[in-house]
């Protein structure tokens, strides 16, 4: 790509473009480490092996038609894909839903003139702005960095909600207590689980309690840190960063040595002082497809389709793997606490086979068999001195799943139980003086019954 001091920088205006995208592909990123689906090395690779056919096909084109015409074109695509972050920024900024048709093709339009704009523009300007998309990019990718490492504090869990989680607190007091989080959990649709615990025996008590969000991903970094984390998104391999807020799991620390965590989702075995954790792992993905997949156009390439339907097999193993792992941790030898995030009745991702309001209703019936299972070996391992306690983070997201996802084609009118803007909150216990009250009406507070 060599060129006279009087014609275009095609070898800058291709960075600018590689740059842009590369400031597309960090959410993927920040996403697949967080979530271990991919390593840093993998991502490094696949991404350098993007970049490379990038500036091959530009090459390519270059030699075939001409720099003048290639060097407008790579403008172009730099002032479409410029369009499209901004669209995104925006509604990802602001929480809005998906764009309509409508706003879509307003979209389209404001593309279409901003490509018409860009392919007049001249080599000068263009000069200015290579370096100032470079640079702005740059800045984007690093925010989350630097927030990350400089406004990410120490904290103490569990601790109550009275107290600065940063700060040293009570230590957590001597107890046999089981926390489950049954994900995406209605609070109408509580009693098949209540009603088992009741058959065996046991004193519980049911309510309804706000959520501290709206999605998995912003209301655990709410309860562990006692603050708000709307629009929050992973900005790390252990941290999440929402437009106020920075919480690093891996400088939480317990309040206990007694403590177990299974969970999937989120990187609670970051957490320091922990006695055993286990985390389920997200779906593993070819690298190279997951990425091209995230890519608008390029995503046409492949059969993205196949690794929704992959995906739901996993999880209906993790599900299983799951359960499995949580009767079998060490709290059940030698007490203490014991922290289930669970995979139920949370819609499995993935292309479904059922209708919504039945899927979801199997959900429920699979999570009261394993409560109950979880009751019966809580009674064998601690007799009496035990205590149970289910919530979630938040209800069924109907709007969710019916327009994001794959059920709409198979039916998506929810059973009017499945409706709620609350989750439950559930208490079991052996003996009635053991404590049943909830001081509680969010679940951002749900470790103060633990005090």
């Amino acid at each position: 790509m060599t060129r006279t001091p009087s014609q275009p920088s095609l070898w800058l205006a291709s960075t600018a473009l590689v740059t842009l995208v590369s400031l597309y592909i960090s959410k993927w990123v920040w996403f697949r480490l967080y979530f271990e689906i991919h390593t840093l090395g993998d991502i490094s690779a696949a991404l350098g092996c993007i970049i490379l056919a990038a500036m091959g096909g530009i090459s390519v084109i270059h030699r075939i038609l001409g720099r003048a015409f290639t060097w407008r074109m790579v403008n172009v695509a730099i002032a479409l894909t410029f369009v499209y972050l901004s669209s995104k920024f925006f509604i990802d900024l602001n929480g809005l839903p998906p764009p309509t048709t409508t706003h879509k093709m307003g979209i389209a339009f404001v593309g279409g003139v901003t490509a018409l704009l860009a392919w007049g523009l001249t080599p000068a300007v263009w000069q200015r702005l290579y370096a100032s998309l470079v640079a702005g990019s740059l800045i984007f990718m690093l925010i989350p960095i630097l927030m990350t490492h400089a406004a990410s504090p120490m904290l103490r869990w569990p601790s109550p909600s009275h107290l600065l989680p940063a700060s040293q607190g009570p230590e957590l007091p001597r107890q046999n207590t089981i926390v489950l989080l049954l994900d995406e959990f209605s609070a109408d649709a509580a009693e098949p689980v209540v009603t088992p615990l009741q058959e065996l025996g046991l004193h519980v008590k049911a309510s309804s309690i706000d959520p501290a969000g709206k999605n998995t991903l912003n209301v655990i970094p709410a309860i562990w840190s006692q603050q708000s984390f709307d629009q929050a998104v992973p900005c790390g391999p252990t941290q999440i960063c929402s437009v106020t807020h920075v919480m690093d799991f891996a400088k939480v620390h317990t309040s206990s040595p007694n403590i177990d965590i299974v969970g999937f989702y989120h990187q609670y075995c970051a957490i320091q002082g922990l006695r055993h954790c286990a985390l389920s792992a997200m779906p593993a993905r070819p690298i190279v497809k997951d990425l091209i997949c995230t890519l608008p156009v390029l995503n046409g390439l492949f059969d993205c389709k196949a690794l929704e339907a992959r995906d739901r097999q996993h999880w209906l193993d993790e599900r299983e793997k799951m359960q499995k792992t949580l009767l079998e941790a060490p709290f059940w030898r030698k007490g203490g606490l014991l922290y289930g995030h669970l995979l139920t009745p949370h819609p499995l991702d993935g292309i479904p086979k059922d209708p919504l309001a039945k899927e979801y209703q199997d959900n429920i019936a699979y999570a009261a068999q394993l409560v109950k299972r979880v009751a019966q070996k809580a009674t064998q391992s601690f007799g009496d001195d035990f205590r149970i306690i289910v919530f979630s983070d938040h209800p069924l997201r109907i709007d969710f799943w019916c327009q994001e996802r794959n059920y709409a084609s198979l039916g998506c009118t929810p059973h009017p139980e499945h409706v709620s803007k609350q989750v439950p909150l559930i208490v079991a216990t052996p003996r009635p003086g053991q404590q049943l009250s909830h001081k509680i009406q969010t679940n951002q507070h749900i470790f103060d019954l633990l005090f």
